[in-house]
């Protein structure tokens, strides 16, 4: 697959998104934010545009949660599914407005950036994760 001449990182509604132009980028850009997450706030929310469509995951936190929107972003998404099934819904802030996360759509942190970076380079979702459309259904 061709790699994207654009790959910009959302991360707060009223700041420019961090432009990328290579998965390495991506990578540091993803790190950096993670770092810098504030503890004493909820975790931060980041939305990845590329190739028209979007990547939302959460950074500060592990688990955390993943999801790809299918361009046109109209309403086709994929949320990973996890092991969890008990706990707390997490809250996430950041891109987009805050949202909320139950603990079957919590994985693993290393998990989650190991998907984003199989999406940028493959455009497909990555089959190590399991995965549920906009109905529940498994896909």
């Amino acid at each position: 697959m061709p790699a994207p001449d654009v790959i910009d990182v959302h991360y707060h509604e009223r700041k420019p998104p961090i432009r990328c132009r290579s998965l390495a980028e991506v990578d540091a850009a993803l790190d950096k934010l993670h770092r810098e997450a504030d503890p004493a706030r909820d975790p931060l929310a980041v939305a990845i545009k590329v190739f028209g469509h979007e990547i939302d995951t959460g950074l500060g936190t592990d688990p955390t949660f993943l999801c790809l929107q299918i361009e046109p972003c109209d309403g086709e998404y994929y949320l990973a599914v996890g092991d969890q099934t008990e706990g707390e819904t997490l809250m996430f802030y950041g891109a987009g407005q805050d949202s909320y996360w139950q603990p079957k759509n919590l994985i693993p942190l290393q998990d989650a950036r190991a998907a984003v970076r199989y999406f940028i380079e493959h455009q497909q979702r990555s089959p190590c994760i399991r995965w549920q459309d906009w109905n529940g259904r498994d896909g």
